[in-house]
């Protein structure tokens, strides 16, 4: 999430980050990070794919979590 707050010029500290996210001792979900991204400003969807399905993705913009 840093990097693509970054590549967006947002100037956000990685605490902030970690606490829009929810980041704990466990890690992250994706969940955290859907809802994370949406409160700093960022147009998030999540989506359950078959890992072969990678290779076919080379159109999107990056940066890409």
């Amino acid at each position: 999430m840093a990097i693509v707050a970054k590549h967006h010029k947002k100037n956000l500290s990685i605490k902030r980050i970690r606490e829009a996210v929810g980041t704990g001792k466990q890690g992250t979900t994706l969940l955290g990070m859907k809802r994370g991204a949406e409160f700093l400003g960022f147009n998030a969807r999540s989506a359950k794919a078959p890992v072969d399905i990678l290779d076919k993705l080379n159109g999107l913009p990056l940066p890409t979590i």
